[in-house]
């Protein structure tokens, strides 16, 4: 049941039990003073609840709900009063224990009244406020006590206890009106304070002034009428209660009295000596100068203190409007951090009242995290009489959200006007998020979030600081250009995306991955060495070996690591060590990771280039040729051009070692060319030489680079004609991520297939989508790559039967053993290649071969 309809069924429930009593006394049926009796029991008994339940309304900060504990206590003991009266109803009222429970009761509740805490800041206030409240009540009581009392002094007869009594409880009901009409309560809103206002003077004034103008004693006729002024002040406890939940945003402005509350005391004066006045004529005539003068005078003193008042109000306003204006929160707590005053921009910024704030540690409000920051901000306040201390913590507001808040805080302990520690405090979680990310930006990569080259090198030198063990990998994507050139730049971010989560997903949490740009990676082992980091490079690269999804097609990537383990060098020389090996493992053309070891050095790329491009020139490069046979008898079907560099100082080098410079340099073009010419000129030679036994076809290698030249299928065409070998007998192997350009890649493919040369998609079910690539871009055939051969029968035979029902051949590569021959055989495969037929060999080597290869099988 929600907190809001329980009030209201309360409330009318008590105005409904107050509107029987008052029908009863006007209609006066039998036994009219028990049934109110038992209406006020009731009534009393309810109003004890709503305290109850307002003591416990979490939204209420602890001042309130001390101030409902008070008032719980008086009500209960107002109850048990009552409940007194309903047993002993024909007891007269002036006697028996209610008698003494009621004057007890309303003791609590005069007390619960005064403890209202006023806005006043300084004692100065609180005396001016003290004196104002006796100026009001003592004016009141001059001219009540000159009404009541004037006849019966001017007999000379004594005071009657009933007008005695009547005078004391006025002057006590006067009192606690004037004080919560001056005085007000920070912790009531205006409507309450009007509620409770007319609560206390109905509960109070109207006993005593229906004994003494009435004449109803207790026990007498039409003295029932005496229970509805309880019935009143309980009602207006409930509105209290109800008001405050209702008005808890502008409890702050029920302590700022207006005009004519400030002019209550001079009113008071004002109508003392307009009694003094019209009392002259019954006085002696030798006062009356005197008696004028006075009045005069007072009425100059009256004047002046007005417009001093007018003045002192119009700068509190304007004081008031500022801090309730500001975009600040200000506050004022004690040294313990209890707050004691808090503006209304509480509510503008946190969305709460700033009643719930007073009675509240600063400290309750922020968050866990913050509380030695905020224990050393208070510390640095509290070291000395204006001292002054910055910190910035989160505070959760109305809606359960955390704000970030600054908050300046100065000790003002010394200043009477204060006498507390004043914070200022302000939202700047705004300006703090956009910190954090302008932050985050200098320290972390765009693209994939990762840590970036500056962040990554600070680490690596508080690691190198830290002395302990570590290791550090820098990583390089194989190939990647040649997603970025035939996919676009779209595509490659989408991959670099990827591998930036697997690397992540592979690594511990205090490792740091960083991107140091283009398609490099590095990556920081934190206190890890050896062989547990070349156990998380393989995860890493079996990783990267997994398809991804990009632009609805999938691709793989292969990376070379180069791996550096801490030895007691400076940062530069760390980085510079795993970069050789990184580079090694790129010469070796394989992927995979390489950790550099004492002596390892590798030339400049740029003194690389230069050879290789004299090396194309002048002719050190040299083809060897791996054949390509039929299953299972082993017959030659055709032969795969590989080339080799005869270096003049370093031998024979393997294509590992310089492809991936000449494709870094741009000579991948010239060098392609050149393999492209020699290749079809030996096949032409081989026809003249062996005929039939001649191998059926030749397969190139053609680069990105090349299908991206215009007129490269013109190119193709031309060295055709000139060799004499027709266009069928050449097969241009293309990678996956090749097939899938666009542009001019596209162009020289198509015109590839109209010239009649056949394609063959190389390393198959390792790069982009094999599906959307054989639909965008046809091949002739497919070739198995080696790392399936070993491994489950699953994927082989998907690849033969996808190669069936397209129609196109499908070529087993790096066939070793006997058994792998038998077994893709048995799948269906019908051609083959690798190390159990015969490894690459030059061209007089082939040509020796050929004649026994066509004799005798399979070598």
């Amino acid at each position: 049941m929600s907190e809001a309809p329980r009030r209201i069924r309360v409330l009318g429930v008590l105005g409904l039990l107050t509107g029987v009593a008052v029908a009863l006394v006007l209609l006066r049926p039998p036994g009219t003073a028990a049934i109110i009796h038992a209406v006020a029991v009731l009534s009393t008994a309810l109003t004890a609840h709503v305290c109850f339940r307002m003591m416990r309304y979490p939204g209420l900060g602890p001042p309130s709900r001390a101030f409902w504990r008070r008032n719980l206590i008086a009500i209960s003991t107002m109850t048990v009063a009552e409940i007194c009266g309903l047993i002993a109803v024909r007891e007269p009222a002036a006697t028996g224990p209610g008698t003494l429970l009621r004057f007890l009761a309303a003791t609590c509740f005069a007390w619960s009244l005064l403890r209202l805490s006023a806005h006043v800041d300084s004692g100065a206030q609180k005396v001016a406020l003290g004196l104002d409240i006796t100026t009001v009540t003592a004016g009141t009581m001059i001219i009540l006590g000159h009404v009541v009392l004037a006849d019966v002094m001017q007999a000379g007869a004594g005071i009657p206890p009933q007008t005695m009594g009547l005078l004391i409880t006025s002057t006590v009901g006067i009192f606690l009106v004037t004080r919560l009409a001056l005085g007000g309560g920070g912790l009531l809103p205006p409507r309450s304070l009007i509620a409770i206002g007319a609560g206390a003077c109905a509960g109070g004034m109207v006993p005593p002034v229906g004994m003494l103008l009435l004449g109803w004693a207790p026990g007498t006729p039409g003295s029932e009428a005496l229970l509805i002024g309880p019935l009143l002040a309980n009602l207006g406890v409930g509105l209290t209660g109800r008001f405050q939940l209702a008005d808890a945003g502008t409890a702050a402005a029920a302590g700022i009295p207006g005009t004519w509350r400030r002019m209550l005391p001079y009113a008071s004066v004002v109508a003392v000596d307009v009694l003094l006045l019209a009392r002259l004529h019954h006085d002696d005539d030798r006062l009356t100068l005197v008696t004028v003068g006075a009045v005069f005078l007072t009425g100059l003193v009256v004047a002046r203190q007005i417009v001093a008042a007018r003045e002192s109000e119009v700068l509190d306003k304007r004081f008031r409007l500022l801090v309730q204006n500001s975009s600040d929160i200000i506050s004022i707590s004690d040294p313990e951090g209890r707050v004691t005053y808090c503006s209304p921009a509480i509510h503008r910024v946190l969305g709460l009242a700033a009643s719930v704030a007073v009675g509240t540690r600063v400290a309750d409000w922020s968050h866990p995290d913050q509380a030695d920051d905020l224990r050393d901000c208070w510390t640095k306040t509290l070291s000395g009489p204006g001292a002054s201390a910055t910190c910035r913590i989160q505070v959760r507001n109305s809606a359960g959200e955390w704000r970030w808040i600054e908050i300046v805080t100065s000790n003002l302990l010394h200043e009477p006007s204060v006498g507390g520690i004043l914070t200022n405090s302000r939202d700047v979680t705004e300006t703090t998020l956009v910190q954090a990310k302008l932050s985050h930006e200098a320290t972390h990569d765009a693209l994939t979030g990762l840590a970036n080259r500056a962040l990554y090198t600070r680490r690596v030198e508080a690691a190198v600081v830290a002395g302990a063990p570590f290791s550090i990998a820098l990583v390089d994507l194989d190939g990647f250009k040649n997603v970025n050139d035939t996919l676009g730049h779209a595509a490659g971010d989408a991959l670099l995306i990827a591998v930036a989560e697997r690397m992540t997903a592979n690594v511990r949490a205090s490792d740091t991955v960083a991107r140091l740009g283009g398609d490099e990676f590095a990556i920081l082992f934190d206190g890890l060495t050896g062989a547990p980091v070349d156990r998380v490079l393989n995860r890493i690269a079996e990783a990267l070996l997994i398809p991804v999804a990009v632009q609805e097609k999938l691709i793989s990537v292969r990376a070379s690591f180069g791996v550096a383990d801490a030895d007691g060098g400076d940062v530069d020389e760390l980085l510079h060590n795993a970069d050789i090996a990184m580079y090694a493992a790129k010469v070796r053309g394989e992927g995979g990771h390489v950790r550099h070891r004492a002596g390892m050095s590798i030339q400049a790329r740029h003194d690389t280039a230069g050879p290789l491009r004299t090396a194309i020139d002048d002719g050190q490069l040299v083809l060897h040729y791996q054949p390509v046979v039929t299953l299972p008898d082993g017959r030659p079907a055709g032969v795969e051009a590989l080339v080799r560099w005869q270096h003049p100082e370093r031998g024979l080098l393997g294509p590992g070692e310089f492809v991936p410079l000449a494709e870094e340099t741009g000579l991948i073009v010239a060098l392609g060319a050149w393999v492209l010419r020699e290749a079809v000129r030996q096949t032409a030679a081989w026809s003249l030489d062996h005929g039939d036994a001649a191998p059926g076809t030749v397969a190139v290698n053609v680069s990105a680079a090349q299908l991206r030249e215009d007129g490269f299928a013109a190119e193709v065409a031309a060295v055709l004609r000139d060799a004499g070998l027709p266009a069928a007998r050449l097969c241009a192997e293309i990678t996956e991520s090749t097939a899938i350009g666009g542009g001019a890649t596209a162009q020289n493919l198509t015109a590839l297939r109209e010239l009649g040369v056949r394609l063959s998609l190389d390393d198959f079910g390792t790069g982009a989508a094999t599906l959307s690539t054989l639909a965008a871009c046809p091949v002739d055939q497919i070739k198995l790559d080696r790392s399936f051969v070993d491994g489950p029968d699953a994927i082989p035979e998907a690849v033969i039967q996808l190669a069936h029902a397209l129609g196109i051949e499908a070529v087993a590569e790096g066939i070793e053993t006997p058994e792998q021959a038998d077994r893709l055989a048995r799948l269906g495969y019908e051609l083959a290649q690798g190390y159990l037929f015969a490894r690459p060999m030059p061209a007089a080597a082939l040509s020796a071969w050929l004649p026994v290869a066509s004799s005798h099988g399979p070598a």
